[in-house]
């Protein structure tokens, strides 16, 4: 795998991580029903559209 292929893989495990602890610090505080995909993308500093991806 090149290095370019590498860095690309590790940046989306990085985001990934950060959503999820993101979802897991909103869940904590509010609870699953009052979690929103734009409250998770702002604490995860990512835009909405890219939770989705």
């Amino acid at each position: 795998m090149s290095y370019i292929s590498e860095r690309r893989v590790e940046e989306k495990e990085r985001r990934r991580a950060e959503i999820v602890d993101a979802a897991e610090q909103l869940y904590a505080d509010k609870g699953w029903d009052s979690v929103t995909m734009e409250q998770v993308a702002k604490r995860a500093r990512l835009s909405r559209a890219l939770l989705y991806v």
